[in-house]
């Protein structure tokens, strides 16, 4: 019995942000028909005339006619809103598999179209996705997770492999917990960046010139990361359980940027946990430990 050809299928993105217009864009390329629809018509045909084949609709009824698989890009917040309107306008066919890729919600929110017979499922590129040219350059490559109802979840797998992806499958109701650490690895470390030019600043160091300065520095880490992994990857004061230098961290962040010193102790704390199953001596470990959990 010979395997249907699923890029016979067309795609419907629905939400033209980054996301929804990085993948339609990149499924277009490997030989999929997508058609793009948005609230705003410009948009959509925007990212139409990035694709290949690709075709830009203004009302949500075609495009819930013309797909056979329709994903639902929108922000987290207007989900639920949207499986009420493509379930509502008429058009979709029983079937037909509709996801949304959000990281935290699981396919259950798509019950509107559940209950118009289609087989609902989410796909979460696990990728930062600043703008559509990021997007198309960084998915490849990247993990996909993947949840729903069997029929969405194989049609998925198949589009996140021809995304040139890795799937990662994870029990639907931890998806809160998966969202989070990824938040945490991508977003929170952004932020983390911006505490550390915060502290450049008052050296003083121009913030562009200190964000230029560390990203060689970051790029490292990463590098090293990718290479030697956890905890190996660990270098510095704290890896090496250097005290004093810590203590002197301390004191001048407390002295010139009181607002960055209790993100520095909670990394550095958590950060010894790090460094402990490197293989820090134990001694210097716990007065480390002390330090960062000193009231000061």
């Amino acid at each position: 019995m010979n395997e249907p050809c699923y890029k016979t299928f067309t795609i419907g993105i629905v939400g033209t942000g980054r996301v929804g217009s990085s993948v339609g864009i990149l499924l277009s390329r490997k030989g999929y028909r997508v058609i793009f629809y948005d609230h705003t018509f410009g948009k959509a045909r925007k990212a139409a005339r990035r694709a290949r084949g690709a075709g830009a609709v203004e009302n949500l009824r075609e495009a819930a006619r013309e797909a056979d698989t329709v994903f639902l890009t929108t922000q987290d917040d207007r989900i639920a809103e949207a499986d009420a309107e493509i379930a509502g306008c008429g058009a979709l066919r029983p079937g037909t598999v509709v996801a949304h890729s959000s990281g935290v919600h699981a396919s259950s929110l798509l019950s509107a179209c559940r209950g118009r017979g289609c087989s609902v499922g989410s796909m979460h590129p696990l990728q930062t996705v600043a703008n559509t040219s990021s997007g198309i350059r960084n998915l490849p490559g990247s993990y996909f997770c993947v949840e729903g109802d069997p029929q969405a979840v194989e049609i998925l797998s198949l589009l996140a492999a021809d995304l040139e992806g890795h799937l990662l499958t994870i029990p639907t109701a931890s998806k809160p917990l998966y969202h989070a650490a990824a938040v945490m690895a991508c977003n929170y470390f952004v932020g983390l960046v911006g505490a550390a030019l915060d502290a450049a600043e008052r050296i003083p160091v121009a913030r562009d010139e200190a964000l230029r300065a560390l990203l060689p520095l970051i790029q490292g880490t990463v590098k090293n990361l990718a290479a030697q992994g956890m905890p190996h990857a660990l270098t510095g004061p704290v890896a090496r359980g250097d005290v004093r230098t810590v203590s002197q961290h301390m004191d001048i962040i407390g002295c010139l940027c009181p607002e960055v010193l209790e993100l520095y102790k909670l990394m550095g704390s958590h950060t010894l946990k790090v460094a402990r199953d490197r293989g820090l001596d134990q001694g210097r470990a716990r007065e480390l430990e002390r330090l960062f959990h000193n009231p000061k």
